[in-house]
């Protein structure tokens, strides 16, 4: 059986935890999610240390592992085994692991984590047949205002459609900095921290609070790759990576401003009128000028090469061992030329 992190948030809600679950995918908000949602179904609040162990596979055994999906839960009828970075752990691992995953234990749900897995592997088809595997991809652009939604409405936050729309601008896909931005917009609002309440958010509100952190930065990196501004573009992204923002995220952003440009470059080339770009897009109206202006710059076909640039790019800095400030400086030198 496969779910996505929705359908397995209702599962929990009406059925007991499965015995065996494989979390796939490098979504930190997505993982976070998924894991608790198991967790407050397995363990019982204040059993953690009866009920509950975490590994790594970095740097656990599959003996240790077995061991602890053998124990006996403590005056609970389940306990949870998690194992994070489980694409970590050796064959001879697996092999330790085998019987478990070919005969579930009943008592215990082991849930392994995987940044990225091997569809081929024997225990991967195991994990078919007798446990539950959870695809958490990374939601496409057209899917993150919803999500934006549903991730205010967790944290007691109400957003107006443009507020949302901002948001979105300012932080992308990233789903974790989505969470971490409503709950500063939460508390920036909030008149009684004690209160329970829902608190309501304007535009207004997203670009005083959001606009002051990090991602001020990797905006003006944006706004200076569009406009091909190679020393502000290189400067900016200096001042990013000091700052200890994530490369693999900053690019992420770099390739949604990119496919916004190509958009608008087609939709000019189409005759479209200024004014309906916002909305055909899918960019705040008051964002459109700046991005009109910026994508004068480009040509169809320089768009084309640097989109898949960044795709290139995007590989490199998940397996080169070359440093990885190294191949997004490489990117904006050749995408500024």
């Amino acid at each position: 059986m496969t779910l996505d992190l929705r359908k397995l948030q209702q599962s929990l809600s009406k059925y007991a935890a499965a015995p065996l679950y494989f979390l796939v995918g490098a979504d930190e908000y997505m993982v976070d999610e998924a894991l608790a949602a198991i967790k407050a179904k397995v363990v019982t609040e204040g059993m953690d240390d009866f009920n509950f162990n975490s590994f790594s596979g970095t740097d656990t055994k599959g003996a240790k592992i077995l061991d602890h999906v053998e124990t006996l839960p403590m005056m609970s009828e389940m306990r949870m085994v998690l194992v994070k970075r489980a694409e970590s752990l050796k064959e001879k691992d697996w092999e330790i692991l085998a019987p478990i995953l070919e005969e579930v234990v009943e008592t215990c749900s082991l849930v392994f984590v995987f940044n990225k897995i091997d569809k081929r592997k024997k225990f991967y088809k195991l994990a078919q047949k007798k446990g539950v595997i959870i695809d958490l991809k990374t939601p496409y652009d057209n899917q993150i205002p919803s999500w934006i939604e549903y991730i205010a409405g967790q944290n007691k936050v109400s957003l107006s459609g443009e507020a949302t729309a901002i948001l979105f601008q300012l932080v992308g896909n990233h789903l974790i900095e989505v969470k971490n931005e409503l709950i500063k917009l939460r508390s920036f609002k909030q008149k009684n921290k004690d209160s329970d309440e829902v608190v309501k958010v304007t535009k207004e509100d997203v670009l005083q609070v959001v606009s002051k952190s990090k991602f001020e930065n990797v905006f003006e990196l944006t706004k200076a790759l569009g406009q091909r501004d190679r020393g502000q573009a290189l400067y900016f992204l200096a001042q990013l990576l000091d700052s200890g923002q994530n490369e693999i995220a900053t690019l992420a952003l770099v390739k949604r401003h990119m496919r916004i440009l190509s958009h608008v470059k087609k939709a000019l080339n189409s005759g479209l009128a200024h004014s309906q770009l916002g909305s055909t897009v899918g960019v705040p109206q008051f964002f459109v000028k700046e991005y009109t202006s910026q994508a004068t710059k480009w040509s169809d076909q320089k768009i084309n090469l640097t989109i898949n640039a960044l795709k290139n790019t995007d590989m490199a800095l998940k397996s080169s061992p070359i440093s990885s400030h190294i191949w997004l400086e490489n990117f904006i030198i050749k995408s500024c030329e």
